[in-house]
């Protein structure tokens, strides 16, 4: 697992694509955000500028993944940009997949950053999208997995790594 000092490092001088994996209410925004200060010319791909919370409606969440991938895909072919951020939950290979491939094939460095809650209570309790609370044991469950390829790079954060680095920018 990674510290708040290692967040640095994660910015490589290649252009790249970091790849935000967590569950509800881990903190993946605001690691987001925090990378982003790292490089103000960084753009961040969320699904969630997509939807609107205040009527949550389970059936617009594919629309809204469309939409972020079609962003990423501006990023990287249209605008040409070095860092992409990549935020949404990913909890699976197939979730993480089609960024990877993306970033790949189109000269792009992808690196998946893992959010780590401390346990599915606490991700539920700081949700803000209204995931009901067996949607998000159930992504819980299938993040623990790890079923990562390989060969991808991954870093590891606790949710812990996440507190401290709200107390740096404060």
């Amino acid at each position: 697992m990674y510290d708040v000092s290692d967040l640095t490092a994660l910015m490589p001088d290649a252009p790249h694509v970091l790849i935000l994996s967590g569950v509800p209410g881990v903190g993946k925004s605001y690691v987001a955000r925090v990378l982003k200060a790292l490089d103000p010319d960084a753009v961040i791909c969320s699904a969630d500028d997509y939807v609107d919370y205040t009527r949550f409606d389970p059936s617009m969440l594919p629309g809204a993944h469309q939409a972020c991938f079609r962003g990423f895909l501006a990023a990287t072919m249209l605008a040409k940009l070095r860092s992409i951020i990549i935020d949404n939950t990913n909890t699976s290979a197939a979730e993480i997949a089609p960024y990877v491939l993306g970033a790949e094939s189109l000269g792009y460095l992808p690196l998946v950053i893992r959010v780590h809650p401390v346990d599915s209570d606490m991700a539920h309790e700081r949700n803000v999208h209204g995931v009901p609370e067996e949607v998000s044991r159930a992504l819980y469950e299938r993040f623990t997995q790890r079923d990562l390829m390989p060969w991808w790079v991954a870093h590891d954060f606790t949710a812990h790594a996440t507190r401290l680095m709200k107390e740096i920018k404060e």
